[in-house]
């Protein structure tokens, strides 16, 4: 029998912001159907579903994302995660969460350890707002950090927010035709979230796309 041991590896934990919301709103009128072939195409269109990809775990308004520090290239990774994010803006939703790197186990039914709680906590208390923000040590590859990470070009990838925290640049990753237009859609799903969240007063959920 195999010894069953943490590996490092490399995390994502992601919120689907407006998904639950959505869900809520009017549970018998949401084609069941028609909504999960559209998360499922948003995976195949950005390419993480493949089967030399990481693993991906949706469950609810959240999802994971993982894979082996030591075999898959993180420049990969982050593309991976960015790219996501572009098909989910055309279905209307942002994502908020964190990319870290540690001790983690994963089999077909359970995930779990260190890597995953900070990747959690990361998005809860620095994501703060609609960005996946890359864990400082892994973002400077810190020669201080116990992960044997590759070298990888930041490049077109990362992208330093005003707090000082990198996060992934995915719209830089938009490969359309013509860019502009899904701009163009950015902006008005953006104005869409701020008029919504202005009309509950939810100032907090506000905040986040001011």
């Amino acid at each position: 029998m195999s010894k069953v041991a943490y590996q490092p590896h490399f995390v994502a934990y992601i919120d689907i912001l407006g998904f639950k919301d959505n869900i809520l709103k009017d549970p018998e009128a949401v084609d069941i159907a028609s909504f999960r072939d559209r998360l499922q195409e948003a995976m195949k269109t950005s390419g993480i579903d493949k089967p030399n990809m990481p693993r991906v775990k949706m469950f609810s308004d959240s999802l994971t994302m993982t894979a082996l520090s030591r075999e898959y290239p993180l420049a990969l990774f982050l593309f991976g995660i960015g790219c996501y994010q572009v098909e989910m803006v055309r279905l209307g939703f942002f994502l908020r969460g964190a990319v870290v790197c540690g001790k983690h186990y994963e089999d077909d039914r359970l995930l779990f350890g260190p890597a995953l709680i900070q990747a959690v906590e990361f998005e809860k208390t620095l994501a703060l707002w609609p960005r996946i923000v890359v864990h400082p040590q892994l973002a400077m590859r810190d020669p201080c950090y116990p992960y044997d990470v590759p070298k990888w070009p930041p490049e077109r990838t990362l992208q330093q927010d005003s707090d000082g925290l990198s996060y992934i640049d995915y719209l830089s990753m938009v490969v359309d035709e013509s860019p502009t237009a899904f701009i163009k859609q950015h902006k008005e799903q953006v104005m869409q979230q701020i008029e919504i969240t202005r009309n509950k007063r939810d100032y907090r959920a506000l905040a986040k796309y001011r």
